[in-house]
């Protein structure tokens, strides 16, 4: 599991030069995320539309499976069916909880237009960057640290 450390910054510009010294220190840019105020409301409903129709396309083709291979393996269907909800729940309820834990904090800072800088990291490199985003950028705010898969 790895590390993720949350940074507040004053603007936009503030975060690309963070997000440019830190790649220059070789950290992978896949590991940085950057949320803004208006742009987290608006990516989240679509992540939130998609995931909702990929789920009911899902369960429609699972259905429509089943009804073709005929109904003496009704049982079987619902057994599975049965499972794939729980799963279902279950994963929700987890991933829902994970990921968004330390975001939902920023919130008033991010409706004053300031940016949330997330960084993921091992457990080794985690002080390291904390020490270069603080000594060349003493206003960024570290706003903790949560976990990540």
């Amino acid at each position: 599991m790895m590390r993720r450390i949350f940074f507040l910054l004053p603007d936009p510009e503030h975060a690309r030069l963070v997000v440019d010294d830190l790649k220059l220190q070789r950290i992978d840019q896949t590991r940085l995320h950057i949320i803004s105020g208006p742009e987290k409301d608006r990516v989240y409903k679509i992540e939130r539309s998609l995931w909702s129709g990929n789920i009911v396309l899902f369960f429609l083709a699972t259905f429509i499976t089943f009804f073709f291979l005929g109904f003496e393996l009704y049982h079987f269907a619902a057994i599975t069916l049965a499972i794939m909800f729980t799963c279902l729940i279950l994963g929700t309820l987890f991933t829902i909880k994970i990921p968004n834990v330390h975001v939902s904090e920023f919130d008033a800072a991010l409706k004053h237009r300031e940016v949330l800088l997330i960084v993921d990291a091992d457990k080794q490199q985690m002080h390291d960057i904390d020490n270069i985003v603080h000594r060349r950028h003493p206003e960024a705010i570290t706003g903790g640290v949560g976990w990540t898969l």
